[in-house]
């Protein structure tokens, strides 16, 4: 994505009232660690992730951490 930004505050704002945004994405790990899933070049790590909501004004509103190579992550409109 170019503007990675622009695009979360586009979805921020096509949020409904107490709407939400999930994202599962995997936990970045070298190769050698983890041969399958999408390229090096594709990884976000939470925190990148969690830096980009801000951005657009959406805060993380429940994690969870049941999943043992990807973080879940529900995301909410700032107050």
């Amino acid at each position: 994505m170019k503007d990675r930004a622009a695009w979360l505050r586009k979805v921020r704002a096509g949020l409904a009232p107490g709407g939400r945004v999930v994202v599962v994405d995997f936990v970045p790990k070298s190769v050698e660690e983890r041969p399958w899933g999408p390229p090096p070049s594709q990884w976000m790590s939470r925190e990148e992730v969690d830096a980009s909501m801000a951005e657009a004004g959406l805060v993380p509103r429940k994690v969870h951490d049941f999943l043992t190579e990807q973080f879940f992550v529900e995301y909410v409109a700032a107050p």
